[in-house]
């Protein structure tokens, strides 16, 4: 769904010194097929796959508003690697995707992404099938290779009239990584997506720094201009935008079932540009009930930030712009040093030397309650100071309109007041 802001409010740039809106569009695939597949597993069985593979089967059922997330990526900073809004700045980070994804993050190394092609003879023991059948399924779709869902899917339904529910539970997991964790093309998936669950499935390395790198590059990419689709796990991003401002469901600390249990109203383009205009940082849920903060990623190695490695590309975010979300103040403007962007797109042939660098730096992450680096913060300058130098500097992409009050309306609640 394309985002439309042109109907309810002004969106000329020049007079309103509006920031420029992005043409996008996001892709989401049916997952009505998956939905009654995994509904198959019995109450032990569901247990035993959010174990294994975290809370896939929670997010396959939020019903993501497209126009929430085009009107979201207006407000995507690429140079800062986050959403600056008028009075406020939120960051994705990596222990509110761990969270909300339910994935096991212990004794895991990130995705680590190896250059050489997948194993088809692993993938093969994995799903039951012969190899010789597999390669038959692997094709080739708008200029990438995979598997069409509607395949995986055909033997799942065998899988499960075998009553063969190992095999049954790691091709689910295999077919909600390519559809929604990592989608690529509409109802397929694609090697790379293959490549992260093997690595997962095989190697113990941790999704979920890959799911995050994913989402940063499809908004750094779509504000270059180098796209206009939005490809990246869906239900992750909206439920983190949905619990940062939505009422607290009291009782309920997983925050897929708080946002389930919302019963959120279903709106319209112009509808969720005026509702995320309409933020401020008195609106904000800054500690929502389901967050921990105890062990927080700060820095990797003599990285000042924190470093991802993606299936196409690496990308960082700066967790200094996070540390109202993690509960403590902003105290200063943070220096540049702690702002320096990384992006390196693995197509460029640069991307052998950076992999080995940030791999050996996440042997060295700094995990830590709070940010203890007192130097990444200049206190002669304000934070709101700086953020209002920003925003002057990337505008911002709605104008909140007030709706205008009857005049006879407005006698009518001034003589009630009286």
């Amino acid at each position: 769904m394309e985002l439309n802001v042109k109907s309810g409010f002004e969106t000329n740039i020049a007079v309103q010194g509006l920031k420029k809106k992005i043409r996008v569009k996001v892709l989401k695939s049916d997952l009505t097929v998956l939905r009654e597949l995994g509904q198959k597993l019995k109450a032990v069985q569901k247990i035993i796959f959010r174990s294994r593979y975290g809370n896939l089967l929670g997010l396959l059922e939020i019903e993501v508003q497209e126009p929430a997330i085009t009107a979201l990526a207006q407000y995507y900073d690429p140079l800062l690697r986050c959403f600056t809004f008028g009075d406020f700045q939120l960051v994705p980070t990596f222990e509110e995707f761990s969270q909300i994804l339910d994935m096991p993050t212990n004794n895991m190394i990130p995705y680590q992404h190896l250059e050489q092609p997948f194993s088809m003879y692993t993938l093969s023991e994995i799903m039951k099938i012969s190899v010789k059948d597999l390669r038959k399924e692997f094709l080739e779709l708008y200029d990438i290779k995979g598997f069409v869902l509607s395949f995986l899917e055909r033997h799942l339904c065998r899988l499960f009239e075998e009553e063969s529910w190992d095999a049954y539970m790691d091709i689910l997991a295999l077919a909600l990584s390519g559809v929604m964790l990592f989608p690529k093309a509409d109802s397929f998936v694609d090697d790379a997506a293959i490549k992260v669950f093997l690595a997962f499935k095989t190697r113990a390395e941790n999704s979920v720094t890959a799911i995050l790198a994913e989402t940063y590059i499809t908004l750094d990419q779509c504000h270059l201009g180098k796209r206009r689709l939005i490809v990246c796990c869906l239900p992750a991003l909206f439920v983190w935008l949905i619990s940062r401002f939505e009422e607290r469901v009291v009782g309920i600390k997983c925050p897929v079932e708080s946002v389930k249990q919302q019963g959120l109203e279903i709106k319209g383009a112009n509808e969720w540009a005026q509702c995320l205009a309409g933020l401020t940082q008195k609106k904000i849920q800054w500690q929502p009930a389901w967050q921990q903060r105890n062990r927080l990623v700060y820095q990797c190695s003599k990285k000042v930030n924190v470093p991802l490695i993606g299936t196409k590309a690496c990308i960082n975010y700066n967790p200094v712009l996070a540390q109202r979300q993690f509960g403590y103040p902003i105290t200063g403007a943070p220096i540049s040093v702690v702002l320096e962007p990384l992006l390196v797109l693995y197509e460029e042939g640069s991307s052998v030397e950076i992999l080995l660098e940030l791999r050996r730096a996440w042997n060295k992450m700094v995990i830590q309650g709070k940010d203890t680096r007192p130097w990444t913060m200049n206190s002669e300058i304000s934070y709101e100071r700086w953020l209002m130098e920003r925003v002057r500097m990337v505008k911002l992409p709605f104008k909140l309109c007030v709706p205008e009050v009857p005049k006879e309306g407005l006698e009518q609640e001034q003589e009630s007041e009286e």
